[in-house]
């Protein structure tokens, strides 16, 4: 036993001195055999002495570090890390076999580190290095060979764990340990280039967080050169000579850093290119992805210093390359984050910033809590909500950028002696987001918050690049202050600060903001003192300005032309000289139409330049602008955002567009544009929902691949989570992002099929003159618009041009008061008293709207009607006129009583395009068997929380005696389900619903019916698509509109003609239960007459028939709630 013991030791000293030759020299012929070698010793020793068998498992766990060198496969590491494990927990202290041990680990750890960045690893490595010297120190016997290689590794472990963590004790060691080493080590040997690179990297670093700040780290560099040139000499054809290369490669971008010239950043690119091509794809990893990191921040600075966006894309191309080896630190997800958030400002590419989201997201989750990377990663993230706030406005995102940005000066804060650089970047990133949503909520605390942090970044800013772009910031706070002020102290320092910061920069990508900021401190001073050298300077800033932004094909071009327009304004409303007026509407036009900008800056521009263009009696300018402003407000309110963001969206920002529009184009005698607009901006989110529903039948033919994905895209976008089932938390960015996707593809699919010869106005629902023309055989139709620059009704009949009759009656704050009055009418209680009060209220508002032009109108539109009986006419009442009881407009008085049901038949619709589309469908689908005509009969008695409804069984059974020659399916009690019904929808062309109605004023897309097991909102009808042709909705409120955004008709029976259905009967306020069964049995009877079969177009006329019976009967509170939509 003793023989073979020391045979084997003999045989353990060779395969250490071959295993360190390998390791020395980078190269690994014969290593596998090595390992077989080791596999068979451990196999021999089974039952030999245990100390002599973990020394084997210590050769084997180091062989198999040497593999995961070669071959980078982490299971290796993982093995060889638990052969160490085992023989820690086994071997004695301050043995030479705990030392060996010891050493090894840290060797495994530190390699790991190297590969993964993580900085758990480096300080595990580092621990167990500094237990190895400690054992060593005790036994003077140790060898050399391994003392040398414990130096060296420890030095570089403690230097980078001194730049981690911000340590000048141990950087300062860690040169100490190097030097020693470097002076022991031959030229000849590999470990002395490592040595030497090692111990520049950590000079180079040795002065960087100091008071002497770039001073002491340009003669930090200095002192490191040497060595780095040494290392480069040694290292010359040794195969990892790219760590050499790579130390010279960070010198030169702390170089970069430090003097912000560009040579620096030239040399830079190309030694991160040389460096790149010489590591080998398996290895890239390697130095924890630094070279490719690296390359990636000096092209990132170069673009910050020079602007150009190729830079840029390189930097992005560079740190992608690094992602796709899934790396475990966060660093890399956070850099990327921010660089996307830059591009996407150049750019206005939408994916850019859900990319730079999801990343941010990521980077979050996988932070070590006590390291710098939440710190980091807060400050990305929250930039990029904030960059995505700006874009779209989605207040969820300012919530979202506030938290993270808030979260990153407090954690910049708690650590910025170690990192100032953070701290004023989070300071200002703060800001930045303040600023941006001053317009929202101008609170004077926000503005002295915003400034005191601005302050403190300026403050602590530590590189001078940064300087003049923070002290322009500090301009811009003190402007804001000053428009809650009024102080002029705080204008001449918003001045100071923006002509400060112009000064002392040089150009770069950012220099147009500081322009512009100068731009804006002096036209606020222009307004004030009408200064015409303030006005002077202020236009030049401008112009040169929007001159860079256009020589990038930047997207604030219309942002710099509409503070143009805001400029030449201020100076007409000074002078009253029209010239500067022409100049102002000029400005404003080019960014109402800069397509390449923002979509939301084009949209104010067109809003802005149409406000002053009406103030100034301009109408056909006015006009240009409100039909600017239509073609943006479909991008603004794009299929990418869910349904109840861009209902939010439109209520912020155009509830009163479509109206005022349109009396521009009335006054410029331009009616054609003023339907145009009424159709364009208004139902904005049923055009979406219904282009997505469009016939393919044509494009089948052509190209049924196309088609289908076409189709396919369309299902997945109309499906809209909201109010249909909970979404956690997590995955709402998620679904939202997914739905950016599919909404940018169904927009370049659209685009690419438009290029197909006869697909030229695919998916295009505006209609033409021709259909316009058939549309009023039938009966005319009455435009209602109101608008605080006039209210007219426009009149469309058949074969003859459009009139228009003024609603001088209809004043904008008449009607708002009056739909005030109604809306507080409609609250009391249904007794006796509550209903004669409505009654009362119904009867003035009605003979209001008649007198106020409604009579003239309808009159009008009947002259020269020469069809048998009343012609039908639809109503299209807009703004908030879509709030007042024009169907029953008359007289109705005890000596006097008339009103529009005396002259037509009425019915109403959204648009002209949805009566139009409705037709298309009717005609398309040809005339229905009367055999095959099924009708869905719902009616639930009772449901929680409301009171027992008692005439749905009475409906119900005048339903089931119905001689109608289809079938019927009655679905009552515990069968009218949310799922049964939904279900049952797909199979009926007719629909009679008994329920309950709720009716949400604050949010439309929740007002649902109530059916036994829940309530189906109008969220969940609208994903309905059903072969449908007439919809009987006994139910409250299935027809009442949200003063929030009544233009875009938000309500259940506009839900079901969404759905499929071509007519719908609902009730624009709450019924009286009786009334539902009398008007069931009177409204089919009607219908039915003289053995007709059932069909939507006779349900306008039999509605009418009982409204003339109901009114001799029941007061007009009762039989005015009931109103007839569609064909």
């Amino acid at each position: 036993m003793a023989s073979s013991g020391t045979q084997s030791t003999s045989r353990q000293v060779e395969v250490q001195g071959w295993l360190r030759t390998y390791d020395r020299s980078a190269t690994y012929g014969g290593l596998d055999e090595v390992l077989k070698l080791i596999d068979h010793a451990l196999a021999e020793q089974e039952d030999a002495e245990h100390e002599t068998w973990m020394r084997w498992q210590l050769l084997k766990a180091s062989a198999l570090r040497l593999r995961h060198m070669r071959d980078v496969r982490h299971s290796d590491l993982e093995e060889a890390r638990n052969l160490t494990d085992t023989v820690l927990h086994n071997a004695s202290p301050n043995t030479e076999l705990h030392v060996l041990a010891n050493y090894c680990m840290g060797r495994i750890l530190e390699q790991r580190y190297d590969f993964t960045f993580n900085q758990w690893d480096l300080r595990h490595a580092v621990d167990f290095f500094f237990t190895a010297r400690d054992q060593m120190i005790m036994d003077a016997e140790f060898g050399r060979d391994i003392a040398q290689d414990l130096k060296v590794h420890l030095g570089r472990s403690l230097g980078e764990q001194g730049l981690r963590f911000g340590s000048l004790e141990w950087q300062l060691e860690s040169i100490q340990l190097l030097k020693s080493a470097i002076m022991e080590l031959e030229d000849q040997d590999p470990l002395k280039f490592l040595a030497l690179t090692a111990i520049a990297l950590s000079r180079g670093r040795l002065n960087r967080y100091q008071p002497e700040g770039d001073s002491g780290e340009e003669e930090a560099l200095r002192t490191a050169a040497p060595y780095i040139d040494e290392a480069l000499r040694l290292s010359r054809n040794h195969p990892l000579r790219y760590v050499a290369l790579f130390g010279q490669l960070y010198q030169k971008f702390r170089w970069a850093v430090i003097t912000n010239e560009s040579k620096h950043l030239e040399e830079g690119v190309r030694l991160g290119q040389q460096l790149i091509s010489s590591i080998p794809k398996t290895h890239i990893t390697h130095l924890g992805g630094q070279p490719i990191m690296t390359t990636a921040e000096i092209y990132f600075r170069k673009y910050e210093r020079q602007g150009i966006l190729e830079d840029l894309n390189e930097s992005i191309r560079y740190q992608n390359l690094y992602l796709d080896t899934n790396p475990t630190a966060p660093h890399p997800y956070a850099n990327l984050c921010e660089s996307l958030c830059l591009r996407f400002v150049e750019t206005n590419v939408a994916v850019d910033i859900d990319n730079a989201i999801r990343l941010g997201e990521h980077a979050l989750e996988i932070c070590a809590k006590d390291d710098v990377y939440p710190l980091f990663s807060h400050l990305y993230l929250g930039l990029a909500y904030a960059r995505r706030y700006l874009w779209g406005e989605i207040l969820d995102d300012e919530h979202k950028s506030e938290k993270h940005l808030g979260e990153a000066v407090r954690l910049a804060m708690a650590r910025h002696p170690r990192y100032p650089d953070a701290l004023a970047h989070s300071l200002e990133a703060l800001v930045s987001l303040y600023c941006a949503s001053f317009e929202s909520r101008s609170q004077m605390w926000r503005s002295e918050e915003a400034l005191s942090y601005m302050r403190m970044a300026v403050e602590h800013t530590h590189h001078p690049l940064y300087t003049p772009r923070r002290r322009s910031r500090l301009g811009e706070c003190y402007m804001i202050r000053y428009a809650l002020s009024k102080n002029p102290n705080d204008l001449t320092e918003a001045i100071q600060e923006t002509h400060a910061a112009i000064e002392t920069s040089t150009p770069g990508p950012e220099y147009h903001a500081l322009l512009h900021r100068r731009s804006w401190a002096l036209r606020l001073r222009f307004e004030v003192s009408h200064n015409m050298g303030d006005f002077e300077q202020s236009h030049r800033d401008l112009e040169r300005a929007l001159s860079l932004v256009v020589a990038l094909n930047h997207p604030k071009q219309a942002f710099y032309q509409s503070e143009l327009g805001l400029l030449y304004t201020l100076h007409f409303q000074h002078s009253a000289d029209t010239r500067y007026l022409d100049e102002a509407l000029s400005w404003y036009l080019r960014a109402a139409t800069s397509w390449y900008s923002f979509s939301m800056s084009r949209f104010r521009a067109a809003i802005t330049g149409a406000e002053l263009a009406m103030d100034n009696k301009r109408y056909a300018a006015a006009t240009e602008f409100y039909m600017a402003s239509i073609c943006t407000l479909r991008r603004v309110a794009w299929l990418g955002l869910n349904v109840s963001t861009r209902h939010s969206l439109l209520v912020r920002s155009a509830s009163q567009l479509p109206g005022n529009g349109a009396a521009a184009a009335i006054k410029a005698g331009q009616l054609d544009k003023a339907l145009t607009i009424l159709e364009e901006g208004r139902s904005i989110m049923w055009r979406s929902t219904l282009e997505l529903r469009a016939d393919m039948t044509d494009l089948e033919e052509f190209d049924p691949g196309l088609a289908r994905e076409l189709m396919e895209i369309g299902k997945k976008l109309e499906y809209d989570d909201i109010g249909l089932q909970p979404v956690k938390a997590e995955n709402t960015e998620n679904l939202a992002q997914r739905r950016r996707r599919l909404a940018e593809r169904f927009t370049s699919l659209i685009v690419q099929i438009r290029t197909r010869p006869g697909f030229e106005r695919f998916l295009d629902e505006t209609y033409t003159n021709e259909e316009l023309s058939n549309a009023t055989k039938q009966g005319p139709i009455i435009i209602l618009n109101v608008s605080r620059y006039g209210s007219d009704a426009l009149i469309i009949r058949h074969a003859r041009p459009i009139v228009t009759i003024p609603l001088n009656g209809m004043e904008h704050q008449s009607v708002l008061e009056m739909a005030r009055h109604l809306s507080q009418a409609l609250k009391p209680a249904r007794d006796g008293k509550g209903l004669r009060y409505l009654d009362q209220v119904l009867r003035d508002q009605c003979k209001r709207l008649w007198l106020g032009g409604i009579g003239a109108a309808v009159r009008r539109a009947c002259d020269g009607w020469a069809g048998a009986g009343l012609p039908r006419c639809w109503l299209v009442p807009t703004g908030l006129l879509s709030l007042l009881p024009i169907h029953c407009a008359g007289i109705y008085e005890k000596n006097r009583n008339i009103g529009i049901q005396d002259f037509v038949i009425p019915s109403y619709t959204p648009t002209l395009t949805a009566l139009l589309l409705a037709r298309r469908r009717l005609r398309r689908s040809g005339p229905k068997d009367p055999r095959n005509v099924n009708m869905l009969a719902v009616g639930v008695t009772e449901v929680p929380r409301y009171r027992p409804l008692l005439s749905a069984a009475k409906e119900m059974a005048i339903i089931s005696r119905l001689p109608v020659a289809g079938r019927i399916t009655l679905r009552t009690g515990a069968e009218a389900t949310v799922s049964r019904v939904k279900e049952d929808l797909s199979t009926h062309s007719w629909l009679h619903c008994c329920t309950h109605g709720s009716w949400n004023a604050g949010s439309p897309l929740s007002s649902a019916f109530q059916l036994h097991d829940g309530p189906l909102p109008l969220s969940a009808i609208m994903s309905l698509r059903v072969n449908g042709e007439f919809a009987f909705l006994s139910a409250c409120h299935t027809a009442r509109l949200s003063a929030l955004l009544p233009d875009e008709s938000m309500h259940l029976a506009a839900g079901m003609q969404i759905a499929g259905f071509q007519g719908v009967l609902g009730t624009v306020w709450g019924m009286a239960d009786r009334d539902g069964p009398a008007l069931t049995k009177m409204f089919y009877d009607r219908l039915l007459s003289d053995g007709r079969p059932l069909d939507t177009r006779n349900a306008a006329e039999a509605l009418h028939h009982c409204i003339k019976q109901l009114q001799a009967h029941i007061p007009l509170c009762r039989w005015g709630a009931f109103v007839h939509f569609g064909v």
